[in-house]
């Protein structure tokens, strides 16, 4: 038996590709930080990388939370839902929400959102990319750089997590104006 192979962070058109695959698009905005994310990854640039993986992180969790919104049938719910996860809060406070929102609602979503083993990997992923991007990104002496090693294994969980939030994603706007 041949086990999957995933294409790694040192082929950065087929790391791109492989998600355009998996996903049938990839956001042009999300790409843009993951092309500069892999090729100052490819220069060991770890710093940088970690900054722009941040980034596009926080994007596909801003694009997750307006979808959210979107979703709700009650204009009320999405108006709340959407103060909630405004892109000028804490992107913990707009984590928090959604994790709160997937547990209430989690009897409408698809069944592999329904359990709680999902909603926690979600949130591990996208609280470890952000404590890495934070402590890079934020101005400090001597300044902090994860290792490479560091910046390989987040680049290799990424795919995986915008493949799970992009079939989400995908639900949701097939449910827009839906969800009660």
């Amino acid at each position: 038996m041949v086990a999957e192979q995933h294409t790694v962070p040192y082929d950065p058109d087929g790391y791109l590709a492989r998600l355009r695959d998996s996903t049938g698009a990839l956001h042009q905005t999300i790409e843009a930080y993951l092309a500069e994310s892999l090729g100052t990854f490819r220069t060991g640039n770890n710093l940088a990388s970690a900054v722009m993986l941040g980034a596009a992180s926080e994007m596909l969790f801003t694009l997750l939370c307006r979808a959210i919104a979107n979703g709700f049938a009650n204009p009320a719910d999405q108006s709340s839902f959407a103060a909630k996860t405004d892109e000028k809060k804490s992107l913990v406070k707009r984590i928090d929400a959604v994790e709160n929102w997937l547990a209430e609602k989690k009897s409408q979503l698809p069944s592999e959102w329904q359990g709680q083993e999902q909603r926690q990997l979600i949130r591990k992923i996208a609280d470890f990319i952000r404590h890495r991007r934070n402590e890079t990104g934020h101005p400090q002496d001597p300044p902090m750089k994860p290792s490479h090693e560091e910046m390989y294994a987040l680049l290799m969980i990424f795919p995986d997590y915008y493949v799970k939030l992009s079939a989400l994603l995908n639900w949701l706007d097939s449910k827009n104006a839906t969800i009660t």
